[in-house]
Order: C-alpha cells, then structure tokens, then sequence
C-alpha cells in the first residue's frame, strides 16, 4: 500500500490547540513524498514517516527543495497529513494524530 504525504500552509492549522477542529485542504496541499507501508501496525508506520520527514535536510540545491519552499516548511507539522491508497488520511494533531476518512456521498474528508 502506497502512503502520500502532503504539507499544508502552516497557518490553517499551525495554532490548533486539542479542542479546535483540523482543517484538510486537499485541493491546495503539496504532495511531497511517497513511501511504501508493507509490514508492521500503520500507526508505527506513521510515527516513523513523522521522523524522517523532521530530520530532512534539504539544502538549497537539492532537486526537491521547490517542493518544500512550495509548501513553505521542511519539517512535518499539525495539518499536514499522510495519505494511504485505502482513502484513510491521517493528520498531524497536536498530540499525535487524527484519522479522516473519504465519505463515499460527497467525496469530502470526515474526522
């Protein structure tokens, strides 16, 4: 299974606290990377995603620096999220993650 990760803009979310609702923007979130999820509990799949994406360093000249200046940050933060091929997106929380799922009516991303 395939598993998308996409950063937002920082300010849709970048001050939610526990009690506020996430917002996921699809139509203007930047697509970044891509990664394989074939063993193991999708959660410790996410949690690692999480690392790896916050210890980046893409310096200037690296070829996939437009991507992050697009999105506006390098490291994973609240409101950005991960897409799986099943339609589940789980989204950076400010403690640990919340699951949206596609409504199969609307198309639209339900917590």
């Amino acid at each position: 299974m395939k598993a998308k990760v996409f950063y937002q803009e920082f300010c849709l979310n970048g001050y939610a606290t526990a009690s506020c609702e996430l917002v996921v923007d699809q139509d203007n979130a930047v697509f970044v990377r891509e990664y394989d999820f074939t063993k193991g509990t999708r959660e410790k799949f996410i949690d690692e995603i999480f690392r790896t994406m916050n210890m980046l360093n893409i310096p200037p000249d690296h070829p996939e620096r437009p991507l992050f200046e697009k999105a506006g940050h390098t490291s994973m933060s609240i409101g950005d999220y991960i897409r799986f091929d099943d339609g589940t997106v789980m989204v950076v929380s400010p403690v640990g993650w919340k699951a949206f799922y596609n409504c199969p009516e609307t198309g639209i991303l339900k917590s």
